[in-house]
């Protein structure tokens, strides 16, 4: 059995263009841990939360959205026979499918405890499970996303609260014979090993989180540098705490393998030289540490700032035939119990006019109109009329001529056309305008084009004239002659017009070309970036984000990836801020 922990940084952006379970198929996991999903419970949408061979299992963030989140997406031949959201059980209403064991909670006001779960930090699902015995056992996947502190105190204070309420949790687990694994985003790191840090300093090493990380491994993984008790954090943890029942399974397999990281800073681009850290961590109870065949870091998978961690189990799942409460497909919204805003906003099917006349198309593929009876739905006459449809296109010959009634538009098919009673005396277009036939035609041509029943006179250009345009303006070829015309002649091709585009309208092109190029010449854009004297290559403009007097303004550095000092081949020291040349002038 395979079980995946990812910290996924988003898990739309993650999963892009590509279909839910594609996304899921393509980790090759029995159990997918995700966290930081950034979706909230309005923000989850079906193709998300329903996927074929999939139940899925969400913790969302209460404080703001787009926020922290986690989810357990778990095969169906891996279904859990319980599942809980949290770590106090105060956001868990179905006590049968719960999980239950909350261990000891004293110390904890309610309003701590509401607000440990209220950022959807943790999701537990409880699967039946096969030893190679034969034996069936519980098993309790503890998928957290442990909160970062900085340098921030009351999030500090937060952090180590949050972590010895996960430590109270799962020793209350095993005390009713159930297996625990826990996995997640600890946002920490246990030993030197697993940092791309050369040296640390007095207080990184005595960190408190790091202090209660040692604590929970067995004696055996611990890291003797590090302190065994800490007073700040005794006097949040609650009493009974013990220690020692898991086992850090990477390290427990691969105890000396170095640059073995899951997180990089990615606006440095420390991927690409592997300058990073590993704060992906599976921590399983060392009773079951021994059915831990494989533990692999997958630094191929990317998407995130996270690569994934798979741990492989000697053991057979044994899926469950109900699924429990908590499980997606048995949200309201996905079970047809209740309406979403957005369903009020979406096209629903084609709507009939407000004359109650329906269309549809003839056998020639040009629109009719029929009465429908709204009441029974039939039509009224057994005969449909065709109606009389009329193809207008215009372009404007004038050199001052308006632009009216859209006379650079084709027409797509054959529309009915109306009739326009007003026409507006300003240089604002109407939108009726574009669906009426021009008054301001000379007797001398026509250019109303009869249809055809292919409607052959879309293919032809007809003129639209307006009030100020005369008739002697127009050059024709020699053969036409708009008296002899006949009437189905009387739309006349573009072929048959000289000089168009006019003489005027290409000196406003030479005049627009000209302007272009001056200012051009005055907007000649940012200068070339500098050359690092490192490697001699143009370096790349960047920009502060920290808070502080220097926010926004922006630098340039050499281009190369981040990464351990002392390499030549890696990013050199320059360093120069984008206005310095200017505050010389």
């Amino acid at each position: 059995m395979k079980i995946m922990t990812w910290n996924i940084n988003g898990i739309r952006s993650a999963r892009g263009k590509t279909s839910t379970k594609s996304f899921l198929d393509s980790l090759n996991a029995d159990i997918i841990c995700l966290q930081e999903t950034k979706i909230s419970r309005d923000m989850l949408d079906e193709t998300a939360a329903i996927v074929d061979d999939y139940e899925s299992y969400f913790s969302f963030s209460r404080k703001k959205t787009g926020y922290s989140g986690t989810a357990n997406y778990c095969k169906k031949t891996t279904a859990p026979v319980k599942a809980e959201e949290g770590l106090t059980g105060k956001l868990s209403s179905h006590n049968q499918t719960a999980v239950g064991c909350y261990g000891n909670m004293k110390g904890f006001s309610n309003d701590d405890l509401e607000a440990l779960d209220v950022e959807g930090r943790c999701v537990i699902t409880q699967h039946k499970i096969r030893l190679p015995s034969n034996v069936l056992k519980d098993l309790a996947i503890v998928n957290v996303y442990a909160p970062r502190a900085g340098e921030k105190e009351d999030r500090l204070r937060y952090k180590l609260k949050f972590l010895s309420l996960l430590q109270s949790r799962c020793e209350s687990l095993l005390k009713e014979k159930i297996h625990v694994i826990v996995v997640g985003d600890m946002n920490m790191t246990h030993k030197q090993l697993d940092t791309c840090e050369s040296e640390y300093d007095v207080e990184f090493l005595r960190l408190p989180s790091r202090i209660w990380f040692n604590g929970m491994l067995q004696k055996s993984e611990r890291d003797t540098s590090l302190p065994a008790m800490d007073s700040y954090l005794n006097e949040i943890a609650p009493p009974g705490l013990e220690g020692g029942h898991f086992s850090d399974v990477f390290r427990y397999l691969h105890p000396d393998q170095a640059n073995a990281y899951t997180n990089w800073y990615t606006t440095n681009d420390h991927r690409q030289t592997n300058y990073g850290r590993r704060l992906d961590y599976i921590l399983v109870d060392t009773e079951l540490a021994g059915f831990a065949t494989k533990c692999e870091i997958q630094p191929e998978v990317e998407g995130s700032d996270h690569c994934p961690v798979v741990l492989t189990l000697e053991c057979e799942p044994v899926p469950s035939t109900i699924s429990p409460k908590h499980c997606s497909k048995f949200m309201p919204e996905f079970r047809g119990q209740q309406q979403k805003l957005s369903i009020f906003f979406g096209k629903t099917g084609k709507k009939s006019s407000k004359s109650g006349c329906f269309s549809a198309k003839n056998s020639r593929g040009c629109h009719q109109a029929s009465n429908l009876n709204s009441e029974t739905g039939e039509f009224l006459n057994s005969q449909v009329q065709k109606p009389k449809v009329e193809c207008m296109q215009a372009i404007p010959l004038a050199k001052n001529a308006p632009l009216k009634r859209g006379t650079t538009q084709k027409e797509q098919g054959c529309k009915k056309q109306k009739t326009d009673s007003k026409r507006l005396s300003s240089n604002q277009v109407n939108l009726n305008s574009f669906f009426t036939k021009s008054k301001n035609l000379n007797a001398g041509i026509n250019t109303s084009a009869t249809t055809s029943d292919s409607c052959k006179a879309c293919d032809k250009i007809v003129i639209d004239l307006e009030e100020d345009y005369d008739l002697d303006d127009l050059e024709l070829s020699p053969n036409v002659n708009l008296k002899t015309l006949p009437p189905e002649k009387e739309s006349l091709p573009l072929s048959h017009l000289k000089g168009f585009p006019s003489s005027g309208m290409a000196e406003e092109t030479i005049n627009s070309k000209t302007n272009s190029d001056v200012w051009k010449a005055l907007l000649k854009g940012p200068s070339p970036p500098p050359l690092c004297p490192g490697h001699k290559e143009p370096c790349i403009l960047k920009t502060v984000t920290k808070r502080g007097p220097n926010k926004n303004k922006q630098f340039y550095v050499c281009s190369r990836p981040d990464g351990a000092p002392g390499n030549p081949e890696l990013r050199c020291n320059f360093f120069q801020w984008l206005n310095k040349k200017s505050k010389k002038l």
